[in-house]
């Protein structure tokens, strides 16, 4: 009856939230020698999670039963170690930034596999992140990376590189990395891809005096603008495939998003799926044409799929009529008629309409055929009938929009 219970579990045990968890002696003894041992293989870094993930089992035979509990346990165990809120480490100076870096001592490239056996208590989220923010990482074929301190550069070459951006730079304000020589310097680093020496070149000795955005080089500060960059070579071109223009935008960007092709059909003519040609290759006759879209334009608006017969359309030399050229014609040239899309495509998915309807945004073109569609106003019914129509190529957020505005067009209509 002298004894305090409550005094005496919190001296023997562990508080963690409401609970006391009692941790026996030997099972502190054999936590703190695990500790010792995973350090000693050479591990600086350890997320609570993972760590409780690989030794889970033993664990939860000396009564931790949860990752939070460990870190209590832990943190009054070994306090010489450094704690953070996801992770602990040996010393306050190692990161996630230094851990992976290490990997790459007695390597000259790593993949994801190999870098998480040799960090087997970092997340694979996580190194993945670090060798994709940290530019000094560079990244050599898919889910692999190297380190700049592991890239040799051939110096010659670098000076002959250095010149060329100069003087490209100057000419036209950007260089494509695409157009450096870095065959020397792949010959000193057989292990990598060309794109990785070339990256590594950059940020080696140039980063310090340019900007690199996706391919496209330019002098600190400068402000690209990629869609003059694409305009320039769509107006030099009499002629041009659609698989130039997704290499052009890979080059430029680092990835594709289809601006290219809006600024080529901005720019150009499209005869077919695969090629565009400058303006002055045809000449419309408008209202030839236009007559002929009449034929099939009998209310405001219809899907550009629906014009199925090209005989009424005047002789072009040289060029049979096809969607994609009724698509550009009714883009620029038309005097009666507008196309438009939800974005650019080669699907031949978009709307034709008179100019006179006076539609603001593809949204009200929408609305105005879902308004006289009698069909039910929800989602699902709506996001069918213009993806199966042929006047949207995916059901996306836009429809909410659609049904909105065409409840105000039926109400009008009552």
């Amino acid at each position: 009856s002298e004894i305090e219970i409550s005094s005496l579990l919190y001296e023997i045990g562990t508080h963690h939230g409401k609970k006391v968890f009692v941790v026996p002696s030997s099972g502190k003894k054999g936590l703190k020698a695990l500790i010792d041992d995973v350090i000693s293989e050479g591990n600086g870094l350890f997320f609570y999670n993972e760590f409780y993930k690989i030794h889970a089992e033993y664990l939860q035979q000396i009564h931790i039963f949860s990752v939070e509990l460990f870190m209590v346990v832990l943190s009054s165990l070994v306090p010489s170690l450094f704690y953070t809120k996801k992770y602990f480490s040996v010393t306050r100076q190692e990161s996630i930034e230094s851990a992976v870096l290490s990997c790459f001592d007695s390597a000259q490239s790593q993949s994801y596999q190999q870098l998480k056996e040799k960090l087997p208590y970092v997340p694979l989220k996580k190194i993945k992140q670090v060798l994709a923010q940290n530019r000094d990482f560079i990244w050599v074929t898919e889910g692999v990376y190297t380190h700049i301190s592991k890239i040799e550069v051939d110096e010659v070459e670098r000076l002959a590189i250095e010149r060329k951006i100069k003087a490209e730079i100057t000419e036209c304000g950007y260089v494509s990395i695409a157009a450096f020589d870095v065959s020397a310097s792949l010959e000193r680093n057989p292990e990598l891809s060309e794109i990785a020496v070339k990256n590594g070149m950059f940020q080696i000795c140039l980063a310090d005096r340019y900007e690199k955005r996706g391919n496209i080089i330019t002098s600190k500060g400068a402000v690209l603008n990629s869609v003059a960059v694409f305009k320039d070579y769509c107006l030099s071109r009499e002629r041009l495939t659609l698989d130039e223009l997704i290499e052009l935008e890979k080059v430029i960007n680092g990835r594709v998003n289809s601006q290219s092709l809006f600024v080529a059909y901005d720019t150009m003519i499209r005869v077919d799926k695969r090629t565009f040609v400058s303006d002055d290759e045809i000449r419309f006759d408008s209202e030839a044409v236009d007559a002929a879209l009449g034929l099939f334009v009998r209310k405001d608006v219809i899907p550009l799929q629906a014009v199925t017969s090209f005989t009424s359309f005047p002789y072009i030399n040289g060029y049979s009529w096809n969607l994609y050229l009724i698509e550009s014609y009714c883009r620029r040239f038309s005097k009666r008629f507008m196309y438009q899309c939800l974005s650019v495509n080669s699907r031949n998915v978009g709307a034709i309409f008179q100019r006179s309807a006076g539609f603001t945004d593809y949204a009200e073109v929408l609305a105005a055929v879902v308004a006289n569609a009698g069909i039910e106003l929800d989602t699902i019914n709506v996001g069918n009938f213009l993806f199966e129509s042929g006047y949207i190529a995916r059901r996306t957020s836009v429809i909410s929009d659609v049904i909105t505005k065409a409840q105000v067009l039926r109400e009008r209509q009552v």
